[in-house]
């Protein structure tokens, strides 16, 4: 009886776990850079990080804060980095990793913090607030009303504060002095107010951006003005550089000058035209130098741009614009084809994108079609929509996309594939189905290529449009549509058909006919011998409940049944299947069904706030891609608690929940299961900071069991302060490490 146990308590857990992911959005707007001796991070957007080596090589998305709001600023100390987001300040290691978090119900956001001697000094919008090494609040120092401060930077002996109406607050000596106050319109440096919008420093100068304006000062008394500046600016070995845009004759031009110290005058362009190209395309909010040759700059939607001359030339090295036109050929490794006519590649996961060149086109000015395919061994090929003259039909690559070679294929040279064109490769060739109709005839070309692209054959299908074309146990599975195409409400009939091959060639039998009024088919899943259909359809007068069907085709009877969910209202089917539960997207949440079988009906919500998951992008064993349908880009990553094992001849298993709430305030729970040979009370549960250091007291922790197995552990956490501990629970001689963060 001990030994079978253990395996029931698996069940019990599992069959009660429900659907356990976590999720994080991908797509990025970076608006800063800190960077160390190992590592470059970029921040911005998520409260998160996208870290990579000095090389471009390695990276990864970090998560500094369980929010969604936007990182402001990042700082170098010491031994790692202090920041802010807009209403929580955090420290890091040198990795970049959290080690002290803390929250604030804060009305205003917060926009700048710096570190003087052992205090944190937070911007607010009429304040400084204090905070001691452990983010407790010791004072606040009010601003006068009427200014709105900008950011705050430390010169000198002096706090200064920048504000929007051209004004500069000097702290003298400490930060409860009175502030000495420079007013660049009074002195006559300018003819009117003007925002100050940045602080740069350099060696023993300080440089600030006041209007259009880059001013110099070495003692906030006197100041230089350099030249007329540009929010993109930076300092560099005694010289300034800056993004300037010249605008003319209806064209802009984006370069990086360099305008040297010894000489005003003297401005030197630096960057070649392809700085253009992604000034056009993106915004860059700002660039930094990690040394004379190497700089990055960054920007909304991904961007990342890196130079390794100093500025001459420029690489995209990260770009997204989450458009549903994505293929994964495994878990880390994607391509998506978007509306500007261009092919991204991610090594990572999609924390950063690769822009993909041939040597003798710029992809921008080739017609690009949404029609594209990639495999496992590399290889890659995407065809044109309505090629101009003198221009490749086909973009292909047989190295994972390290190189690309163009071709013009005769055959289907003047046809505008689309994403309705399904791509199968078969061995060594690849079958391009070409669905269209003439007036109300529908049909689909097959052009059959070789792996260099040379066109074997090309056949017709004269009485089907074939859009989407699965495999299933050895045989191939397409949704096809056939029958009138008219617009109206309430008196068409779309006609969709499964049909069935045993190769992807011209001959298909009807599988089942489904004939549906006013519907519209989008997606095919096939799970577990039944293919998945769901769509829109619309009934005049009903609720809005009917427009997201799913129905069911059971390939055993070849029959198919609607299913009417509860939860159609927020309802995008792509399904998949992780363990035994059917998942698919839906608002504010994913919906899935523990038994699709003999309860269809009965679906499930877990929560994913504010995102509307429209489309699955790619799933791989645990790992899920999708977008919303504000054009985010989400990863999931499905999972159940990794059971911890007792060394020796037996084995004893515990599993948790997360714990709740996260942050915690002044209570935390856990809910675990353990072996019901030993009982709960008699386990040993401790709590650890981060150093290893034992910080739980008499009386903090306890344990609610519900029954044998079954319970919850709670700690009243009200006594230590902000930041990552640890709960320990020893029993039977194994022990479960349970993270927690703590956040006021």
């Amino acid at each position: 009886m001990k030994k079978i146990l253990p395996l029931f308590l698996i069940i019990v857990y599992i069959s009660n776990a429900g659907l356990k992911f976590d999720y994080q959005r991908l797509d990025m707007h970076y608006d800063g850079l800190v960077f160390n001796d190992n590592y470059i991070f970029f921040y911005g957007a998520n409260n998160s990080i996208a870290r990579t080596d000095l090389n471009n090589e390695n990276w990864e998305l970090i998560k500094i804060i369980n929010e969604e709001t936007d990182i402001i600023k990042i700082r170098n100390e010491d031994s790692g980095f202090y920041g802010i987001s807009e209403q929580s300040v955090f420290r890091l290691n040198s990795e970049g990793r959290p080690l002290n978090t803390k929250s604030f119900d804060a009305i205003s956001k917060f926009k700048d913090v710096i570190k003087l001697d052992n205090n944190f000094l937070i911007l607010n919008e009429n304040s400084i607030d204090i905070l001691d090494n452990d983010f407790e609040k010791i004072n606040s120092v009010y601003l006068d009303e009427n200014i709105v401060p900008t950011e705050m930077e430390l010169f000198n002996d002096n706090l200064i504060v920048g504000t929007t109406n051209g004004s500069l607050y000097s702290f003298v000596n400490g930060i409860d002095n009175e502030p000495k106050i420079f007013d660049f319109v009074e002195k006559g440096y300018l003819d009117s107010a003007a925002k100050i919008y940045r602080f740069k420093k350099y060696n023993s100068d300080l440089y600030i951006l006041v209007g259009s304006s880059i001013y110099q000062t070495n003692d906030l008394k006197n100041y230089t003005k350099k030249n007329s500046g540009s929010l993109v600016f930076n300092i560099y070995d005694d010289n300034i550089y800056s993004i300037h845009s010249y605008t003319g004759f209806g064209s802009s031009d984006y370069n990086l000058v360099k305008f040297c110290r010894s000489s005003d005058s003297i401005v030197e362009q630096i960057s070649n035209p392809e700085l253009d190209r992604y000034c056009e395309m993106l915004r860059i909010i700002g660039f930094e130098f990690i040394n004379s040759n190497l700089i990055f700059a960054y920007g909304s939607q991904n961007l990342i741009l890196r130079s390794t001359d100093g500025g001459y030339n420029w690489e995209l090295i990260s770009y997204l614009n989450p458009s549903g036109s994505m293929q994964w050929v495994n878990v880390n490794t994607g391509y998506q084809t978007e509306r500007k006519e261009e092919v991204y590649k991610t090594r990572n996961g999609g924390v950063s994108w690769q822009t993909q060149k041939t040597g003798n086109y710029n992809l921008k000015n080739w017609s690009l079609g949404y029609s594209y395919f990639y495999s496992e061994d590399g290889r890659g090929v995407i065809f044109g929509s309505h090629s101009q003259v003198n221009y490749p039909t086909t973009f292909y690559t047989n190295d994972y996309g390290d190189t690309w070679d163009t071709t013009c294929i005769d055959e289907i040279y003047g046809y505008g594939f689309s994403s309705d064109a399904p791509i199968i490769r078969i061995n060594d060739e690849y079958k391009v189905f070409y669905p269209s109709r003439f007036k109300s005839l529908y049909y689909t070309l097959i052009f059959t290529l070789d792996l260099d692209m040379n066109c074997k054959s090309t056949e017709c299908i004269d009485s089907a449009k074939l859009f989407n074309i699965q495999k299933y146990n050895g045989k191939y599975y397409a949704l096809s549509f056939d029958g009138r195409h008219e617009d109206g409400y309430g008196v068409d009939t779309n006609t969709y058909q499964i049909l069935t091959a045993d190769a992807p060639g011209v001959a298909w039998d009807t599988l089942v006919n489904l004939s549906m009024m006013d519907t519209i088919i989008n997606y095919m899943s096939i799970i577990d011998d039944n293919i998945f259909l769901s769509g829109i359809v619309w009934y005049p007068g009903e609720d809005t409940n009917s427009r997201h069907p799913l129905f069911k085709v059971d390939l055993k009877t070849n029959t198919y049944k609607r299913i009417r969910l509860d939860n159609e209202s927020g309802y995008k089917a792509f399904l998949i299947k992780w363990e035994n539960n059917i998942v698919a997207g839906g608002d504010n949440c994913l919906l899935y069904c523990e038994d699709i079988e003999n309860n269809p009906y009965y679906w499930k919500k877990e929560p994913v706030p504010g995102y509307f998951v429209w489309k699955i992008t790619g799933f791989f064993d645990n790992t899920m891609y999708a977008y919303t349908l504000d054009r985010h880009f989400l990863k999931f990553t499905f999972h159940e608690d990794t059971p911890v094992e007792e060394p020796g001849a037996e084995v004893i298993k515990m599993y948790n929940y997360p714990p709740y709430p996260q942050p915690a305030n002044n209570r935390v729970s856990t809910e675990i299961y353990w072996d019901a040979r030993y009982d709960m009370q008699n386990a040993t549960i401790t709590v650890h900071d981060y150093t290893g250091k034992t910080i739980s007291k008499p009386g903090e922790i306890s344990v609610n069991k519900m029954n044998v197995y079954h319970g919850e552990i709670i700690w009243d956490c009200s006594s230590v302060s902000s930041g990552v501990y640890f709960i320990n629970i020893r029993l039977g001689g194994t022990t479960r490490t349970v993270p927690v963060v703590v956040g006021r």
